[in-house]
């Protein structure tokens, strides 16, 4: 009786391939776990660069417009005062509603008040009273900013000389 006959190679073979598979199970799972890691970081890394730096194709959020102080100056001239003392000027003959104390407003461009003031600090020089003003929390992001005192006549100017102070009224 004679027995098959089995290639040489072929017992080395198949112990190689057992061999084979059961070394790669351990190797392909720690390729898979790799894989699948590899994927959540680069996740979290592209969330958080979306949330830092927002995305690509988006424009950045608007921030919300920060209020600005307006200031300015006022005069009534020579004609609309009383005798004034420094310190003390007030208007006359039609001009009484001009003291220090009277009533600044600040329009947006559209008309609408805004914001409001008052007149202070007065000065009387030359038959001239000087007054300033300073009207706070005014809302930013008009290009244009009109200013009356009292009920005298709204006068406009442009945001840039709103924001610096830049603001000068004559009366009388």
């Amino acid at each position: 009786m004679s027995t098959p006959a089995t290639p040489p190679n072929d017992a080395p073979q198949a112990a190689l391939d057992d061999e084979h598979v059961q070394a790669a199970a351990p190797s392909q799972r720690g390729t898979f776990g790799l894989f699948i890691g590899g994927t959540a970081l680069a996740l979290v890394l592209a969330v958080g660069a979306i949330l830092i730096f927002g995305g690509k194709d988006e424009p950045p959020l608007p921030s919300e417009p920060q209020a600005f102080e307006l200031k300015g100056h006022f005069a009534l001239m020579k004609s609309a005062t009383g005798a004034a003392v420094k310190g003390e000027c007030e208007g006359y003959r039609g001009y009484d509603d001009i003291a220090e104390g009277s009533q600044v407003t600040v329009y947006n461009a559209s008309g609408k008040a805004v914001a409001l003031g008052v007149l202070k600090d007065s000065d009387y020089v030359g038959g001239v009273c000087s007054f300033r003003f300073a009207v706070p929390e005014v809302p930013a992001g008009d290009e244009i900013y009109q200013v009356e005192v009292t009920h005298r006549g709204k006068i406009s100017f442009s945001d840039e000389a709103a924001r610096k102070g830049d603001v000068s009224l004559t009366l009388g």
